[in-house]
């Protein structure tokens, strides 16, 4: 003979006693459904990609270090003819005191670099500086660009060996745009280019 159960042998919430495996299932399933341990396969990529993502700022850090580094040590090669003349001039305003290193040396040079442009280019700017009251007295007017300075510095380099008096004060010349140094370096390069470069052939 069948026993059938009363009601008040059901549980007291009212609702049907649930599978044990039954109950596993839907935890699992509601887990997934809240995006916890839905799959394993974003979180192991994500590693690489976020490695990545923490050496591209070292990377991106150490690229611009060396694009500055290329630039200041160009200008610091080409600022070499006005610089030659210049400390052949006043010897006195050359931090490293001795005699200059050979081109061919100078072109090795990777250490210090930063303090090298650096130096160079204000001891430029100092020679000009002092040579301006020559160069004012061959002719060279303020504002003058830097091709006419290159044209009229052997002259005034001239007139300085030579002792002759300087007429004039000091002068500003060929002064940068910007009151920086690499705007001042790219004025002071362009008057070294122009000593360098091969003076025009006439035609006959």
């Amino acid at each position: 003979m069948s026993v059938v159960p009363s009601a008040s042998d059901a549980p007291s919430s009212g609702r049907l006693p649930t599978h044990p495996r039954r109950a596993r299932v839907s935890a699992r399933t509601c887990w997934a459904a809240a995006g916890f341990g839905v799959t394993r396969t974003p979180v192991v990529g994500a590693i690489p990609l976020f490695a990545v993502g923490l050496s591209y700022s070292g990377i991106a850090t150490r690229l611009a270090t060396w694009r500055i580094w290329r630039r200041h040590r160009r200008a610091y090669r080409q600022l070499r003819p006005l610089w030659s003349v210049l400390h052949a001039a006043f010897p006195e305003s050359t931090l490293y005191a001795g005699t200059p290193a050979a081109p061919w040396r100078e072109a090795l040079h990777v250490r210090r670099m930063h303090r090298r442009y650096y130096r160079r280019v204000i001891e430029c700017r100092d020679g000009l500086v002092r040579l301006s009251p020559h160069l004012t007295a061959v002719g060279l007017r303020e504002g003058a660009p830097p091709e006419t300075v290159a044209t009229l510095l052997p002259r005034a380099l001239a007139a300085q060996a030579a002792g002759e008096p300087a007429t004039s004060r000091a002068v500003g010349i060929i002064l940068p745009a910007k009151d920086t140094l690499n705007a001042d370096a790219q004025q002071l390069t362009t008057v070294s280019r122009s000593l360098s470069a091969p003076p025009p052939v006439r035609a006959p």
